[in-house]
């Protein structure tokens, strides 16, 4: 279409340069099942709107569910399936991973069995993310699994977010006095679902700090959402005491 439409421009344009692009498939669609988040379009059929990769489509779902497997993310392509990791792709860079989807292709998103729910850690260190969980798990531990913390890292404000998303309870620990003093009651063992947060500024006000973190529109429900998590955490310091 490119070419016909620029030769046919040539009696009327010198040198025309057309570009044409294809804003919706209507004839091609894809299927997506499993463990979308609650709110959004969730699972069914989808219109490709030119190039679609995986990823796309699950942000036009409304994003993965809490306990949604990005790491093990099953694509259906002319009766073969292979698996991409939406893990890696989000938090390693390896877009590879991020399959541009065909006409045709069916998306299963699992979910992560109880036994695999791990730990999260944000913030001021190497490694974000998920960490597997270990019944002896504690903040220290989290925080060493995750590549340990940058020289950033504000030790005395370290915060754990516990429970229900919708009233998280948050936890200060003080590993700066666990580091220097060994107060052992500083590293809180941590529970399955756990999120570590590890600031780049003091957080005087646990309170106050809840408080601007739930200004952030749906900040809680979008822990174990890697894309939403990540960038959140990283702005977090905007929040400190």
């Amino acid at each position: 279409v490119d070419s016909l439409l620029t030769e046919r421009l040539r009696e009327f344009v010198q040198s025309p340069r057309i570009d044409v692009s294809v804003k919706e498939y209507h004839s091609k669609k894809v299927l997506l099942l499993g463990a979308t988040r609650t709110g959004g379009r969730g699972p069914g059929v989808y219109v490709l709107k030119g190039k679609t990769t995986v990823l796309d489509l699950l942000m036009e779902a409304g994003g993965p569910a809490p306990d949604a497997d990005l790491k093990n993310v099953r694509i259906t392509r002319k009766g073969r399936s292979f698996r991409v990791n939406l893990y890696d792709a989000i938090f390693k860079g390896d877009m590879s991973q991020n399959a541009v989807l065909d006409a045709g292709d069916k998306v299963v998103i699992p979910r992560v069995p109880e036994t695999r729910r791990g730990v999260y850690v944000f913030g001021e260190v190497k490694n974000p993310g998920l960490c597997p969980f270990s019944e002896d798990m504690d903040v220290l531990t989290a925080i060493s699994e995750a590549g340990g913390y940058t020289d950033e890292a504000v030790l005395k404000s370290v915060i754990v977010f516990r429970g229900d998303p919708s009233r998280p309870r948050a936890i200060r620990v003080n590993l700066d006095r666990l580091i220097r003093e060994g107060d052992l009651a500083q590293n809180v063992r941590l529970r399955r679902g756990d999120i570590v947060f590890v600031p780049r500024t003091f957080v005087g006000d646990v309170t106050k700090f809840l408080s601007r973190i739930r200004a952030i529109p749906d900040f809680f429900g979008a822990f174990i959402y890697p894309l939403d998590t990540y960038i959140r955490a990283r702005a977090l310091h905007l929040f400190g005491g």
